[in-house]
């Protein structure tokens, strides 16, 4: 019988996973269009903090990577990364209620 391994993020089960490609020539287009998504839908983004990941948290506001204790990154409902939030691809990352 074969195994499921539920793929995780920091210790929380990862419910879906969205690429954002980044447009050429356009500083921070993939970031900025993946917030534009996620505010259409009613979700707040924390604020950028360098390369740290980017809170994302349904009718609540987030603040930056660095603020948030670890209670408060327990309660998010997801994240945005990327290896160069400027120039690259964003994903964004729902976890699991």
């Amino acid at each position: 019988m074969s195994k499921t391994i539920a793929k995780t993020w920091n210790g929380r089960k990862v419910a879906k996973e969205t690429v954002i490609a980044c447009s050429p020539n356009v500083e921070f287009g993939a970031l900025y269009e993946a917030e534009s998504i996620l505010k259409k839908d009613g979700y707040f983004c924390g604020w950028l903090d360098g390369g740290n990941p980017i809170g994302i948290s349904f009718n609540e506001p987030v603040f930056k990577w660095h603020s948030l204790s670890k209670e408060d990154k327990s309660k998010l409902d997801g994240v945005l990364v990327s290896d160069n939030f400027r120039n690259g691809d964003v994903k964004i990352i729902f976890f699991e209620s």
